[in-house]
């Protein structure tokens, strides 16, 4: 499969899972501190839309290149002879939770170390959130991408 299309693919999943969650986490942790850092003002949406698609596709990018693409070049499965691989599954699920540290964690860090508002509990809530969902997002992509 084309590389191009398979990072769609991540694209797409990436931002159809992501986009819902943060949305209800900016609802309930984060929107208090965004009207503060922004004195009230809202992003136009055009700039909101515009920079969402380009992180998305770049955490895409980045997961295929770094996590999703290795493994599959390598040739492994996450069914051997039918049998389950746990050693792929634990394997793709690391690095993906590692991808999403690595990503997610140098955000909410920059976030932490530049605004006062934003405060340990959010950079906690973030970050377990990136880890769990980068793990099993890659570990998913890799199943449908690998057939």
């Amino acid at each position: 499969m084309n590389p191009v299309v398979q990072i769609l693919f991540i694209f797409i999943l990436f931002a159809g899972i992501d986009l819902p969650v943060y949305t209800m986490l900016t609802k309930k942790y984060y929107q208090g501190m965004y009207n503060r850092i922004n004195q009230d003002q809202t992003v136009p949406k055009t700039r909101a839309y515009v920079s969402a698609i380009l992180v998305y596709l770049l955490l895409a990018t980045g997961l295929y290149i770094f996590v999703i693409r290795p493994e599959i070049v390598s040739g492994k499965t996450l069914f051997i002879g039918g049998v389950f691989s746990s050693s792929t599954f634990f394997s793709i699920l690391l690095k993906g939770m590692f991808y999403g540290l690595l990503t997610y964690g140098a955000s909410d860090l920059i976030n932490l170390a530049t605004l006062s508002q934003f405060g340990v509990r959010e950079t906690i809530i973030d970050l377990t959130w990136a880890v769990s969902f980068c793990g099993i997002l890659s570990v998913i992509c890799f199943y449908f991408l690998s057939r």
